[in-house]
């Protein structure tokens, strides 16, 4: 996959959740949103994104499954890299890498001072 995407996260304490959008590029689905659950352990950051997409291509059968994970050691200044897999219900998995770009802060520290 080679995408471009945007993602908004959300911590509380060790908890990390959020909403990972596809703006453009290959994606294995015709759905544009995800959602995203993750954690950190001492430091290192574990993000996962597990997903039914598209119509089963029967009513019997399970809808198609896409799964990623994806592990950073740390935020480093405004970037978040690390290692990623691809998995699915067809056993196909795949590895790659992922850089996220902080565009911004959800709110201004110094504003609730």
């Amino acid at each position: 996959m080679n995408a471009e995407v945007k993602v908004t996260l959300h911590q509380e304490r060790d908890m990390l959740y959020g909403v990972l959008e596809i703006l453009s590029g290959a994606f294995p689905t015709l759905d544009r949103e995800f959602l995203i659950e993750g954690e950190v352990v001492n430091g290192t950051i574990k993000l996962e994104i597990e997903n039914f997409f598209d119509a089963p291509p029967s009513r019997d059968a399970l809808p198609p499954f896409i799964g990623y994970r994806l592990f950073a050691e740390a935020v480093d200044g405004e970037v978040l890299s690390g290692d990623t897999i691809y998995f699915d219900e067809m056993e196909r998995f795949d590895k790659g890498h992922f850089t996220l770009k902080r565009s911004h802060d959800l709110y201004d520290p110094k504003e609730s001072e």
